[in-house]
């Protein structure tokens, strides 16, 4: 009698332990649109939208350990991709896309938003010859508070194309406002920007003094 209740203390165990895994395993997705073009996104566990927790290293870390757990978890793929709504909270309307091929591939996306030009870009695949089997990416230029068309597209190294993806994202509002602005640039006389960060900076309209330059 006394194996007996020692057997089915540990089967009870055993089972608690399953469903604490499971459920604590368990993922919730999100649809990028409400329209017929939707794609499933993401949601990960207790994120954050004060600035003082998302820009600390504690943060940012657990978000990366979450993001690293879900590439484990799953093979994605292409048309199958891991896609996460703004993962680090530092880019709002930015989305995260991890897959995998089996063939070296480069990747490039185009984002097409009614009344605004295309946004289109080659993506970074952290090596010297621009294709890879492994692909990590953050999306970035999608028009805020909009629907916002991202297609991506695998290019072999003949240069050819062998896949695309597109789908709807509707780009929330930004966290500081109604702020986005397009400038329309008159750059005949100048050379084309290479590729990296660059920041314009501008008085605060909120001062009162008239006497501030940039």
């Amino acid at each position: 009698m006394h194996k007996l209740k020692k057997l089915i203390l540990l089967i009870l165990s055993i089972s608690i332990a399953s469903l604490y895994l499971m459920f604590s395993n368990s993922t919730e997705i999100e649809a990028s649109s409400n329209d017929n073009n939707s794609i499933n996104y993401l949601k990960l566990k207790n994120k954050s939208t004060s600035l003082s927790i998302i820009y600390s290293e504690k943060y940012q870390t657990r978000i990366h350990n979450q993001i690293n757990k879900q590439k484990k978890l799953n093979n994605y793929t292409f048309q199958h991709p891991l896609l996460i709504r703004n993962p680090y909270g530092t880019n709002t309307t930015a989305v995260y896309m991890y897959f995998k091929t089996t063939e070296e591939l480069q990747a490039s996306y185009t984002i097409h938003c009614n009344n605004y030009a295309d946004f289109s870009q080659t993506l970074n695949s952290n090596t010297l010859s621009s294709y890879t089997t492994e692909h990590e990416y953050l999306l970035i230029g999608a028009i805020p508070n909009q629907t916002n068309t991202i297609t991506v597209t695998l290019t072999n190294k003949q240069g050819k194309v062998v896949d695309t993806l597109s789908w709807s994202y509707n780009a929330p509002s930004l966290q500081g406002g109604d702020q986005y602005l397009t400038v329309e640039c008159d750059d005949s006389n100048t050379s084309s920007l290479s590729n990296g960060l660059y920041t314009v900076l501008g008085n605060d309209v909120t001062e009162d003094s008239e006497d501030e330059t940039l």
